[in-house]
C-alpha cells in the first residue's frame, strides 16, 4: 500500500498542446495583472494586430476575440479565423512580423507584442509550392492517329526522301521543330516518322517564370533553421518550470504533462512541501510517531493527506476510513497535495501541480502508440 501511495504522491504539471489548422494558427498566452498574478477564469476581450517590419510597425491585419481564461490564466484562439480572405492576402515574404495583443477586462488593459516566426513562413512556403503547369491544351500520343509509311522509299541512297505524290497532305504551318522548343518534355507527343520532329505551336506552353520561387530544399532548410531558432527563443522566453524534468509526456490524444524532478516530501514543523532533487531520491520514513512539530522530512504519507479538512501528512491513524476511499480519484481536488499546497521548489504557488487522473495513468502506461 505504501508503494502505491508513494507513486501517487509524485505531483505533475499538465501542459496542453494543440495542432495548427491550415491558413490560421493557434495563439496562446497566460494573462497576468499588474502584480504578475494570474488572471484565472475571467472573460476577456482580446484585440489582435499583425504588425509588419517592427514591433510598432504598420498593422496589416486585425481582429478581435472574446475568450475566457482557464484556471491557470491561459487563453487561446485561432489567429486569422475572423477574416480568412484578408488574412490570406498577407505577404509573408515581407518579414519580420509581430503580433500585438491588447487584453481588456474589468476596465483594465494589458498589452504585449510578440515576434511572429514559424507559422507564417510555413504558410508562405505552402504558397510557393502551388505553381502548376496548364496541360488542358495538350494531347496524349494515343489520341493522335498513325500515318502508314509502308509504301515509302527505302533505297539507301534515297533513304531520307519520298515521292511528293506519296506524302499525305499535312498542314505544318502551325508547327515548329522540336529543336526550336527549349526544355519541353515531348515524351507523349507524335512519334509517327512523318511528323516526328514537329509539334503544334499552340501546344507549346509559355515559359514559366520561376524567379520568385524557392527550391523546396531551400525552403525545408529555412524552416528547419527557423524552427530551431523558435525553440531556442521559446526556452529563453519560457524557461523550464521550476521542479520539472525536461521532457513532456502524452496523457491523452491532445494533452501533455511534465513530471516533477523528484518525489514529494514534507516537513511538519514548518509545514513545507518540496520535491526531491532527483527521481531516484527516497527518504523512506513514513509518518509513524511524527507530530506536527517534527523537523525531519518524510515522503511516505496517507492517501489524500494534503492538510485539507484536517487530513494532515503526519496523521498516525491506522484506520483506512480516516484517509478516505482510496478508489476515489483525488486528482485536481483540495485533497490533492499540489492543488492545496505550495511546493517550495516547484513554483511556490498553490494549484500549480496535481496528480494524474486514473484515465491519464491508463493512457500514459498502456494506450500510447509511441514514446511521446
Amino acid at each position: 500500500m505504501k508503494k502505491i501511495i508513494l507513486t501517487m504522491a509524485m505531483a505533475i504539471l499538465a501542459m496542453v498542446s494543440f495542432a495548427q489548422i491550415p491558413q490560421t494558427f493557434s495563439y496562446q498566452g497566460v494573462v497576468r495583472d499588474a502584480d504578475s498574478k494570474i488572471v484565472a477564469e475571467k472573460p476577456i476581450t482580446v484585440n489582435v494586430q499583425i504588425l509588419q517590419g517592427t514591433d510598432d510597425g504598420t498593422a496589416v491585419y486585425s481582429e478581435s476575440h472574446e475568450v475566457t481564461t482557464n484556471a491557470n490564466g491561459l487563453m487561446s484562439f485561432e489567429l486569422g479565423s475572423k477574416d480568412a480572405e484578408k488574412f490570406a492576402k498577407i505577404d509573408w515574404s515581407n518579414a519580420p512580423y509581430f503580433v500585438k495583443t491588447v487584453a481588456e477586462f474589468d476596465g483594465k488593459q494589458i498589452q504585449g507584442v510578440t515576434p511572429l516566426l514559424a507559422v507564417p513562413y510555413a504558410l508562405y512556403a505552402a504558397k510557393a509550392g502551388n505553381a502548376d503547369v496548364d496541360l488542358s491544351d495538350y494531347a496524349l500520343k494515343s489520341d493522335i492517329p498513325n500515318v502508314d509509311m509502308t509504301d515509302y522509299v527505302t533505297n539507301s541512297a534515297l533513304n531520307d526522301y519520298a515521292k511528293k505524290s506519296e506524302i499525305p497532305e499535312v498542314d505544318l504551318s502551325n508547327y515548329a521543330l522540336k529543336s526550336d522548343i527549349p526544355n519541353v518534355d515531348m515524351t507523349d507527343y507524335v512519334t509517327n516518322s512523318a511528323l516526328n520532329d514537329y509539334a503544334k505551336k499552340t501546344e507549346i506552353p509559355a515559359p514559366v517564370d520561376l524567379s520568385n520561387y524557392y527550391p523546396k530544399a531551400d525552403v525545408d532548410a529555412l524552416l528547419a533553421e527557423l524552427n530551431a531558432k523558435v525553440k531556442k527563443l521559446d526556452k529563453q522566453l519560457n524557461p523550464p518550470i521550476p521542479g520539472t524534468i525536461e521532457f513532456a509526456f502524452s496523457v491523452s490524444a491532445d494533452k501533455q504533462i511534465y513530471f516533477s524532478q523528484g518525489n514529494l516530501q514534507y516537513q511538519a514543523s514548518t509545514d513545507t512541501w518540496r520535491f526531491a532533487e532527483h527521481q531516484y531520491d527516497m527518504i523512506g520514513d513514513d509518518n509513524a510517531n511524527i507530530s506536527s512539530t517534527n523537523s525531519g522530512w518524510i515522503d511516505l504519507f496517507g492517501w489524500g493527506t494534503s492538510g485539507y479538512n484536517g487530513k494532515n501528512p503526519y496523521m498516525t491513524s491506522t484506520k483506512p476510513s480516516d484517509y478516505g476511499d482510496g478508489d476515489i480519484d483525488i486528482a485536481g481536488t483540495s485533497y490533492d497535495w499540489g492543488v492545496y499546497n505550495k511546493i517550495s521548489n516547484g513554483g511556490n504557488q498553490a494549484g500549480l501541480w496535481r496528480t494524474l487522473t486514473n484515465d491519464e495513468w491508463q493512457y500514459l502506461i498502456s494506450n500510447r502508440t509511441d514514446a511521446s
